[in-house]
């Protein structure tokens, strides 16, 4: 199997806007703490660590022949730029009310409820 690492520079792209735009929407609307920044620096160290967990699965597979193989890190990268995703859309969303379609909106905290997925909750990490 061999590695990609487009997928981990990818989902490191949508890192930085997230924390971009995380930070900017928290200075807009007066809510920026240095104690959630230091929560979010430590929640995006962990999905670096996540990802290199990923590379070390997908390299394992290559020593030891199971019979078949999985994507490991193409699975984990995927997930998390979708969560990244979302949350610079929440984040804009936050910041300039009006800068998305609200279609938009409704379709991501739909679908993210239907997933069991609260996006506040994860707001009090950036």
């Amino acid at each position: 199997m061999a590695m990609d690492y487009n997928f981990i520079a990818v989902t490191c792209i949508f890192i930085v806007f997230d924390v971009i735009t995380g930070v900017l929407q928290a200075f807009i609307n007066g809510t920026f703490k240095s104690k959630l920044m230091r929560q979010g620096g430590l929640h995006k160290i962990a999905l670096l660590v996540t990802m290199a967990f990923g590379v070390a699965l997908d390299y394992s597979q290559t020593l030891v022949e199971l019979g078949f193989t999985f994507p490991c890190l193409k699975t984990i990268a995927g997930y998390i730029s979708l969560m990244e995703i979302m949350s610079v859309i929440e984040n804009i969303n936050l910041a300039f009310p009006n800068a998305l379609p609200k279609s938009l909106i409704n379709l991501l905290g739909h679908a993210a409820k239907e997933n069991g997925v609260d996006l506040e909750d994860d707001k009090e990490e950036e």
